[in-house]
Order: C-alpha cells, then structure tokens, then sequence
C-alpha cells in the first residue's frame, strides 16, 4: 500500500514534510508541531500572567479596594472571583492571551458583556479606571522583583 502522502495544500508538499503522524490512514501532523509549540508558549505566558495578577488581587484586596462594573460596587473579593474566572477560561483558548498586559487590556479593563470601562477605588481615593490601576500596580510589581 506503501506510505501514505497527504494532500498537497496551502503551500505544504510531502517533500517539504518528512515527518508525518498517520491517523485512521490519514496523514496528519508534519504542521501541527508549529502550532502546538506556539499554544505551549501561550499556556507558559498564562502561567506567568496567573503568577502576576494574583499578587495584583491580593493587593486589591488588603487594601480594601472596590470595583465599579456594570452599573454597581463591588468588593475586591468579588471583582477577585470574577477576574481569576476570566483568567481560567482563558486556558480554554491559550491562543487569546499571553501576557499579563494582554490580560488586563482583554479582560480586566472592561466588560465583556456591556463594554463598560471597569472602575476600582481604594480608600478614599477617587476612582480610576482599573486598566490604568493594575498596569501601575504590574509595573511595580515588576520592579521590585527585579531589585
């Protein structure tokens, strides 16, 4: 019967892929590696992006800060919840985010349902828009871990 060729599309010949999975007597794989190493790197930057917003929450949180979404107030211990579920749903689609920046300009920022700009205030601080907030409080973050 001998080796089996895939079909030669988009831009893809046997010649130019010697290394092939065979699948059901289909030829599969010589183009997924790409593919899978780009999806590792993205979960490795959702891992790191995890490592960093949690310190950003945490700090939300002892300082007592509240959020502004959708119309109402909410503690920091709710816009947590919500905030660590958007991140765990985006290990669902590893491709649609790989940075922490990328996680607060994507999710964190506003929301996904109304388009609304998400709000946070500390204290008796005048409320800013949590963007700006959390990219400040990275920036630190980042800072002090390189000292």
């Amino acid at each position: 019967m001998g080796e089996p060729r895939p079909p030669a599309k988009a831009g893809v010949g046997y010649r130019e892929c010697r290394t092939w999975t065979v699948v059901s007597g289909v030829a599969v794989g010589c183009c997924l590696a790409p593919l899978n190493a780009a999806a590792q790197g993205n979960v490795q930057g959702l891992e790191t992006t995890q490592r960093e917003v949690r310190p950003l929450l945490d700090y939300a949180e002892r300082e007592e800060c509240r959020f502004f979404r959708n119309g109402a107030w909410h503690s920091a211990a709710d816009a947590r919840k919500l905030l660590e579920h958007k991140l765990k749903s985006a290990h669902s689609d590893p491709a649609s985010l790989s940075s922490s920046e990328q996680f607060i300009d994507k999710l964190a920022s506003r929301s996904s349902m109304s388009g609304l700009v998400y709000q946070i205030r500390c204290g008796d601080s005048a409320p800013v828009e949590s963007g700006a907030w959390l990219l400040r409080r990275l920036m630190e973050l980042r800072a002090r871990q390189l000292q």
